[in-house]
């Protein structure tokens, strides 16, 4: 479980239900596997700390943090996509294309 610091308290969330996180400048939009979404008022960095022990949360993009257990398919070529069960289509950034394809394979 993490807990959430939401607008009116807190919400505590399963790790495991979340898809991905995408930073909205200063905010991190937080994407369930129940199709919610929850906007928080810290960054992507901060996620990507806190989250940091589970290993199956990737950094993918700058603007991206994936849940590589919710990941439908991916597509490698000129420029990499992401698909996620939620049929959100990522950008895989090529400075993190290495490493993703090496965490997905491990």
């Amino acid at each position: 479980m993490i807990c959430l610091p939401i607008l009116n308290g807190y919400e505590y969330v399963e790790v495991s239900q979340i898809e991905y996180i995408e930073a909205e400048g200063s905010y991190a939009n937080i994407q369930l596997t129940s199709e919610k979404k929850i906007l928080i008022s810290k960054n992507l960095k901060y996620f990507e700390t806190s989250l940091q022990h589970f290993d199956f949360f990737l950094r993918v993009h700058r603007s991206f943090l994936v849940n590589k257990n919710h990941i439908k398919s991916v597509k490698i070529g000129e420029k990499s996509t992401i698909l996620m069960q939620s049929l959100r289509e990522i950008d895989l950034a090529k400075d993190r294309k290495k490493e993703f394809l090496e965490a997905m394979q491990g």
